[in-house]
């Protein structure tokens, strides 16, 4: 399975610490990679973000590359060459293809590459490969709530957290802006959407029984029947701000490492390993940084130290050198700590 990946400029993304105690704790960063179906219109979203605010805001080149490192098919979109990015603006479509640059359709050479992809909304890739291909993201991990606002009719909106959240779990229902008769269309990687809605419970149009562990794919669709409003979904709890406040102590905590974030392959001879791989430089061998990654809680991976200014790695792999999928997505942290605490 090939993977197509681009951090939008996090390949030297610093990342603040956060004091807390003796210890410092990262922002949460993280990746996920999406199944783009082979000849076929497929819903996208990035969810992950370039700024520790949190806001799904990013252009053209920015999602994909300012020269298309993600590696979309290029080409005439008249020749129906290259693959095609559907995005909803109002009540129009635009779509952008890659061909020496960013261009859309209707724009004749204008240089689309700056084009803002409407805030916290999904997209279509329609692409023109023979062979599925995945497409991956990474960058900081958002933990506040998903806020929307919906109007009345199709709504197309990104998840918000590279998790994957179980209906029951997200809290739409609760939201005022979505009403009894609202439905919410999500597409599963056999290319069918289902429709879901709220009763009690949440059910599935057409099928009895409770649909509340059916979890929301990287995009969903909220079609709107009433004048709708704001619709919020919630982050796993584990993702959450803490809302107590850090116990003071007289002992500061370690200096900040700087973690960068970055896409990589491992050359074998029977393959290539894709990889996501973070990186810091050691403080000295009296700090202890500790790398934890969350599922359905927090649990740590690895735990080192090195000499002052060496390079420290971890990594996830998203693809083994065979082509089997790994893993779809990934959220980690990093802690600094005293290795001697009484020191």
């Amino acid at each position: 399975m090939e993977v197509k990946a681009y951090i939008a400029a996090l390949f030297a993304c610093i990342l603040p610490f956060t004091a807390l105690a003796q210890e410092a704790i990262s922002p949460l960063f993280g990746f996920h990679t999406e199944l783009v179906e082979a000849n076929t219109a497929t819903p996208i979203s990035v969810n992950v973000t370039r700024t520790r605010d949190g806001i799904h805001s990013q252009t053209i080149a920015q999602t994909f590359g300012p020269y298309n490192e993600s590696g979309l098919q290029e080409g005439s979109a008249e020749d129906r060459e290259a693959d095609i990015v559907w995005v909803k603006e109002g009540g129009r479509w635009l779509q952008f293809y890659f061909n020496n640059g960013w261009k859309a359709v209707g724009y004749r050479n204008a240089d689309m590459s700056g084009y803002a992809i409407p805030h916290d909304r999904g997209f279509f890739i329609e692409s023109r490969a023979d062979n599925d291909w995945l497409i991956a993201f990474g960058g900081y991990v958002r933990q506040d709530p998903m806020v929307y606002y919906v109007t009345q009719g199709f709504n197309i909106l990104n998840r918000g957290f590279p998790i994957p959240i179980p209906l029951r779990r997200s809290g739409i229902e609760r939201s005022h802006g979505f009403g009894p008769n609202d439905i919410v269309w999500l597409y599963d990687e056999g290319g069918d959407y289902n429709r879901y809605y709220f009763d009690g419970v949440w059910k599935k149009i057409g099928s009895s029984g409770d649909y509340g562990e059916v979890v929301i794919p990287s995009t969903l669709v909220i079609q709107t029947m009433g004048k709708g409003g704001r619709v919020v979904l919630s982050p796993p709890q584990g993702l959450q701000k803490s809302k107590t406040l850090p116990k003071k102590t007289l002992v500061p905590p370690p200096p900040m490492p700087q973690v960068g974030m970055a896409f990589t392959q491992n050359e074998r001879e029977w393959g290539t390993t894709e990889l996501f791989q973070i990186s810091w430089n050691a403080w000295g061998p009296k700090v202890l940084y500790r790398t934890e990654v969350y599922e359905d809680s927090w649990f740590q991976i690895s735990a080192k130290s090195g000499h002052p200014q060496q390079t420290l790695f971890d990594e996830a792999i998203m693809v083994t050198a065979a082509g089997r999928i790994r893993l779809r997505w990934g959220i980690a942290r990093v802690r600094a700590e005293w290795a001697e605490k009484s020191n």
